[in-house]
């Protein structure tokens, strides 16, 4: 899931402090781009993107740099959405991983019983 916003000039601006604020954690914590990425289940490259602002994650992998980096989503965003939009936009992208296990569940399922 990514955000769209208003503008194109938006978005980047979006992306480019979110990156920002993840570089911040990262380095105050003192974890590399490789245990970060390790921690978060992603590639070192794709966390490099991120913090220059060029990848757009998506909420799920927001979520897991979180975790990662010991903080908040909140401390993610901050200074870019309020602490509600926060809680909307995780707590969605949770439904929706949710949803989609449970369909592929009931796939499996389905498929077993045939």
């Amino acid at each position: 899931m990514t955000w769209k916003l208003n503008s194109d000039a938006e978005e980047t601006a979006f992306y480019v402090r979110l990156g920002q604020n993840i570089y911040q954690l990262r380095k105050a914590r003192k974890i590399s781009q490789e245990e970060l990425a390790r921690r978060a289940d992603c590639s070192q490259k794709y966390i490099s993107s991120i913090e220059l602002g060029k990848a757009r994650p998506s909420a799920v992998l927001c979520a897991r740099i979180a975790v990662a980096l010991h903080c908040s989503t909140d401390a993610l965003f901050a200074d870019i959405l309020s602490r509600e939009q926060t809680a909307d936009l995780i707590v969605t992208a949770s439904e929706r991983t949710l949803m989609h296990e449970v369909l592929r569940a009931v796939e499996e399922y389905r498929h077993r019983e045939k």
